[in-house]
């Protein structure tokens, strides 16, 4: 799987359960920057001063890049990072099965269809779970080497940073207060070029203050 948007839902689902193991905010606030950084990474749009900047209109029909290419490009000006995220987070649920499609394609997971009563819904399983497993080993090893960490891992782990997700990472307290201070460092040490550098902690920036605001408005209501 080369596309961020896909490790993270990979990273997201319960290896064992049709569940996630973060909450439904995290996950539509993390698919949506995670598309953002697959676009960056093709070089559809770029990062500056907070804001995305079309750079191509050129992706797949109905996809969830094509949706936030549109939104990109029908804004008078380029849009705030945040903003793209929060104003469209609602939108998840319904996109990240755009993508669990894709990835049902290639016998990553399943996707069955339920009802309780009248009302319907889906259940995701993880199929291979060997490549959750691989990605997860892939990850901490990069945590374990900044030096050499490839651009678009780098990227990925800023998500998981952003979206506190570093439970994933770990099987215990110890590992994970380990990767919270690796995951920090990452954050703080120039390992990527500067453009991607810059372009990560935009973009982390601004998931990370998406899930704070949520989760505010979630507990005052």
């Amino acid at each position: 799987m080369e596309k961020i948007s896909e490790q993270f839902l990979l990273l997201a689902l319960h290896p064992e359960k049709p569940r996630y193991v973060i909450s439904g905010q995290k996950l539509n606030v993390g698919l949506f920057g995670s598309v953002l950084m697959d676009l960056y990474f093709e070089e559809k749009i770029d990062f500056r001063d907070k804001r995305v900047k079309l750079k191509s209109s050129k992706t797949r029909e109905g996809s969830v890049e094509a949706f936030l290419m549109e939104k990109i490009r029908k804004s008078k000006r380029p849009p705030r990072i945040k903003n793209l995220i929060s104003n469209n987070s609602v939108r998840g649920r319904k996109f990240r099965f755009h993508i669990f499609g894709d990835m049902q394609r290639k016998g990553i997971l399943k996707i069955e269809s339920k009802k309780f009563w009248i009302i319907p819904y889906k259940l995701v399983s993880l199929l291979d779970r060997k490549a959750r497993e691989n990605l997860i080993v892939t990850l901490k090893s990069n945590l374990e080497n900044l030096a050499s960490i490839p651009e678009r891992n780098a990227g990925l782990l800023g998500l998981i940073n952003a979206c506190k997700m570093d439970k994933v990472l770990s099987v215990n307290k110890e590992e994970r207060k380990e990767i919270r201070r690796k995951l920090k460092e990452l954050s703080d040490k120039n390992v990527v070029s500067k453009s991607v550098e810059k372009a990560i902690k935009e973009l982390e920036a601004a998931i990370a203050s998406t899930v704070a605001i949520t989760a505010a408005s979630s507990a005052s209501s």
